[in-house]
């Protein structure tokens, strides 16, 4: 392993929602690794701070997605921005490392680029998977270096003349380095072993919780009648959401149910099938090779504002779903807005149970892993970060 213990550099970091926090602080720890003087300061939540991260401010909460849905929130959005570009102006960084949530950290890298702070963007502006060459080019005149976490994201930058560096995703590692057996799993957790588990992700932002849990206690409330080798389990993604989700679960009259609280990867891996919103989280139940159902809705004005005045943009959007987007295809089924509902939903599920529905799912979600060969993506990341501020030093 390459050492850099003469580094004693300070590197601001942020992360805007919980699975960004997650990835940001496995980057942290493998660069105090590498070069233990390392100082990180920033923008994060539980996991940065357990890392190490000298946290100014912590939007993890508040993470949204849409135009309605940041409104609720604004003010302490703009707030933690200011105290950013305020930490930008009375420190000596770096270097800027945003993690993923392009919305918030394009803005953040504008004042990056006016104090002169060289950017490393970490799980990009997902310009590669359905914006364009153009909007490209303008994640491109405000970063220095891109830590690519897909071969497609690499080339597309690159193509766009940038420096764009392939480095794994971490999810992968995610998969390998938290297995447990199922016994210990279900000892632990007090879960029957002798179940088939079927575990519910709502999502880890609250305006999911909002839009999805519902619709999923309720296709919960009707699938679960007539399956009785089945055990669900409804993950809780913080314990921000704890108090909301076992309130949910007693108005439906669901409070019988089994909330999980840990990770939510050792959940996955012992899991039959699955029903979950999109995100990261679905890319974790594909390398695990977890049939799953995914599900997702937006504010009903955000979704009618974006059909409306973005349809080239949105029409670019095939899938919802990242398995599904990377293999180009339907793996996993997908609802999004008046389509997530119950009925699609329970069919779908229903249809993950067939053994030969199974078969053909496991077969992508073989070739999906395989594209996603590198390991150890974090450590890799690290060295590129670290090689980066050398190099820039030495020029």
């Amino acid at each position: 392993m390459l050492q850099y213990r003469t580094m004693g550099k300070t590197f601001l970091i942020s992360a805007a929602e919980i699975s960004g926090d997650k990835h940001a602080a496995h980057l942290v720890r493998a660069i105090k690794k590498k070069a233990p003087d390392t100082r990180f300061i920033g923008m994060g939540g539980e996991y940065l701070k357990q890392a190490g991260v000298e946290i100014v401010c912590d939007i993890t909460q508040f993470s949204t997605i849409g135009l309605l849905e940041p409104l609720k929130y604004g003010r302490k959005i703009f707030q933690a921005y200011k105290k950013m570009a305020q930490v930008m102006k009375s420190t000596a960084i770096n270097a800027f490392i945003p993690v993923d949530s392009q919305g918030f950290h394009m803005l953040l890298l504008k004042k990056a680029k006016q104090a002169n702070i060289p950017a490393i963007y970490y799980i990009s502006p997902q310009e590669w998977q359905w914006g364009t060459e153009e909007g490209g080019k303008k994640v491109l005149a405000l970063v220095n270096k891109i830590l690519a976490i897909f071969p497609e994201e690499e080339r597309f930058y690159n193509q766009c003349g940038g420096d764009a560096t392939y480095v794994g995703h971490p999810c992968v590692d995610a998969i390998e380095s938290n297995r447990i057996e199922r016994d210990n799993f279900c000892k632990i957790n007090k879960l029957d072993g002798n179940k088939l588990f079927f575990s519910i992700f709502p999502g880890s932002r609250a305006q999911e919780l909002t839009y999805l849990l519902p619709l999923f206690l309720n296709v919960l409330k009707e699938y679960s009648s007539d399956k009785t080798t089945l055990l669900p389990i409804v993950s809780v993604s913080s314990q921000k959401y704890k108090k909301k989700i076992l309130k949910a679960l007693k108005r439906h009259k669901l409070d019988h149910i089994h909330i999980y609280e840990g990770d939510s990867i050792q959940l996955i891996q012992h899991s039959h099938i699955a029903l979950s919103s999109s995100g990261t989280i679905t890319l974790e139940c594909a390398l695990a090779k977890i049939p799953t159902v995914v599900a997702y809705k937006f504010h009903p004005f955000t979704y009618w504002f974006a059909k409306t005045f973005f349809r080239k943009k949105v029409d670019r959007i095939k899938y919802i779903s990242l398995p599904n987007l990377m293999r180009n295809k339907v793996v996993f089924p997908e609802f999004l807005q008046r389509d997530a509902n119950v009925v699609n939903i329970n069919d779908q599920l229903n249809r993950l149970l067939d053994q030969s529905t199974r078969n053909k799912i496991t077969h992508e979600l073989d070739l999906l892993s395989k594209q996603l060969e590198i390991k150890n993506a974090s450590e890799v990341a690290a060295d590129s970060v670290l090689d980066y501020v050398n190099t820039m030093n030495n020029s």
